[in-house]
């Protein structure tokens, strides 16, 4: 299948924020420049003052990128927005570091995405593919949106409630994909005016904030799983301790809960602050587990 012509120059902005990004970065770029069939793409790196030779490979191997490069790390949701203020083409690749795109994944995004601009009663904003893991298992990265509710009702299921939420092999409309490959309608993300910027997404639920604000808007997420990547999900914190990583998760999550479900309820406020150390507690003394059964092995 190939791309429909274009009267832009570019087809498709891919942004790409990278932090020591590696040999990971070297295979994300090669899968995209080696799949891009015939679309044309305008790539976009914003490079959070990696202390690697990040930089540098980029600009002595993919001197047509135009890389920004910012001299502090500003965190996902800033490092995007440099990226989508940018962006020139009708249509927005999101895509991590850690992602390597299949043969005729972006072909078959891109191809949807402009052949189908409605599914029901909403209009489609981005298409995601099938994640994998690198040992090409199905990764489950389609989740509801988190309620007061659901992430009690996910907390006491260990993660099953979300994580098995929707059909990973089904063709659908879905409410929160990962945005770690995951095309956008330009139109759309700008509506939206992109990423919340808030300290407490640095890295965590600032996708998600974005997909239920866009879905306020009357769009629809859509999933294609014939398209498929790789994902080496969790490399950009895997420097992190499970301590500061579980720390950032519950700070991103108590400020999506508080800014969507209590505003400037003080009560609802607390019980959701409640709810969250709850579950920051629960999963800290899980992976204390886990880590002891696994050095005891």
């Amino acid at each position: 299948m190939k791309a429909s012509k274009k009267s832009k120059v570019q087809d498709i902005s891919v942004i790409i924020v990278t932090w020591n990004g590696g040999k990971i970065l070297k295979n994300c770029l090669k899968s995209l420049v080696s799949n891009k069939a015939d679309l044309k793409l305008q790539i976009i790196i914003v490079d959070n003052n990696s202390t690697d030779k990040t930089t540098q490979f980029i600009k002595t191997n993919y001197p047509e990128v135009e890389l920004i490069e910012n001299s502090i790390n500003k965190g996902f949701a800033r490092a995007n927005n440099q990226g989508i203020k940018k962006a020139q083409a009708d249509y927005i690749l999101l895509l991590n570091q850690d992602i390597q795109i299949l043969p005729g994944a972006l072909i078959k995004l891109y191809d949807f995405l402009t052949q189908n601009k409605k599914t029901g009663n909403g209009k489609i904003a981005s298409v995601s593919p099938q994640l994998l893991y690198p040992n090409k298992k199905l990764q489950k990265s389609l989740r509801p949106f988190p309620s007061p509710l659901n992430i009690l009702k996910d907390a006491f299921t260990f993660g099953k409630f979300h994580e098995n939420y929707y059909n990973h092999k089904k063709e659908q409309v879905v409410e929160q994909p990962m945005a770690s490959c995951l095309l956008y309608r330009s139109q759309a993300l700008k509506q939206a005016q992109g990423f919340d910027q808030a300290p407490a997404f640095f890295l965590y639920f600032n996708d998600v904030d974005l997909s239920f604000r866009i879905k306020q808007l009357g769009y629809k997420h859509y999933y294609l799983p014939q398209a498929q990547a790789i994902h080496h999900h969790g490399y950009s914190a895997k420097t992190w301790s499970e301590f500061k990583r579980l720390k950032a998760w519950s700070r991103g999550l108590y400020y999506f809960l508080v800014k969507h479900y209590a505003k400037d309820n003080l009560l609802k406020k607390s019980l959701i602050a409640l709810e969250v150390l709850l579950i920051f507690i629960m999963r800290l003394l899980f992976s204390v587990k886990m880590a002891v059964s696994k050095s005891s092995k």
